[in-house]
């Protein structure tokens, strides 16, 4: 009976992951098996909140400034290198902005949507490198639950959609959330090669600013699709997304009062 049941737990296991996936991103690094996303998301969780600080407890932070430097600028770069495809992927003709269906097509222009979705899951991955720079560095307080929750939950997201529904509708998310990080990455950037820019509030204001804008962008383009009775895009996923949408907005609308506005009225 255990052979049995192993055996049903097997084949549900083979008919998600293979029968039911997009079957071009086969064979593509990180998309066949959940594991090693998963594997990568635990080992974060356990340096960043048990071994990093562990290991730094008796060491003085590391001086990461120049290998910091080349971190962000390769963001950047890639980030920037999204927008660019982003903005010319959205204005092509067979883009629909209000609702663009999940295809499997080969069509040139499918296949660049899907390839650069895996751009887009490759950098949530890379993300995760920013947070190992805080423990490393002993900025602890950095680490907080919104910052973890964000980037575990944007690795492994990015990785549910590339395998199941790469591309279409989910191009504008990718876009509008790459012009936050190039914006971000590069505000790292210049932290990084001087100091001095963290003692300015205007920066880390605006880039708040600016993620909550970009949630509540995503949140009206994948609501405008769920409630279009014409659009065929899978109605749960828009639901986990606007779901999500929504936590994140609050969450950072909440990070937003407690160190700007709260601070402010304290004063006044």
């Amino acid at each position: 009976m255990a052979t049995t049941a192993l055996s049903m737990i097997q084949e549900y296991y083979n008919d998600i992951i293979y029968n039911q996936s997009d079957p071009r991103v086969r064979g593509w690094p990180l998309m066949d098996s959940p594991l090693p996303v998963l594997i990568i998301g635990v080992l974060y969780y356990f340096f960043i909140r048990h071994a990093g600080p562990k290991f730094m407890e008796k060491r003085a932070p590391y001086k990461l400034e120049r290998a910091m430097v080349y971190y962000n600028t390769l963001q950047v770069i890639v980030n920037s290198f999204a927008v660019y495809q982003g903005i010319r992927i959205i204005l092509h003709p067979s883009y629909n902005l209000s609702c663009s269906p999940v295809t499997y097509e080969t069509t040139p222009f499918h296949m660049k949507t899907t390839y650069l979705s895996w751009i887009y899951f490759a950098v949530k991955i890379t993300d995760l490198v920013d947070t190992v720079f805080m423990v490393l560095r002993k900025n602890f307080h950095q680490v907080t639950f919104l910052h973890v929750y964000h980037h575990l939950g944007m690795a492994w997201g990015s990785w549910v959609v590339v395998k199941y529904i790469p591309g279409a509708h989910l191009c504008f998310v990718g876009l509008i959330n790459c012009i936050v990080h190039s914006v971000m990455y590069f505000y790292y950037l210049l932290t990084a090669y001087d100091p001095t820019v963290k003692k300015s509030i205007w920066w880390k204001k605006h880039i708040t600013e600016l993620q909550m804008t970009q949630f509540f962008l995503i949140f009206l383009h994948h609501l405008s699709a769920l409630i279009n009775p014409s659009c065929n895009y899978p109605k749960i996923a828009l639901l986990v997304f606007l779901s999500q949408n929504f936590l994140m907005f609050y969450l950072f609308s909440k990070f937003y009062y407690q160190n700007y506005i709260k601070p402010r009225n304290k004063i006044n």
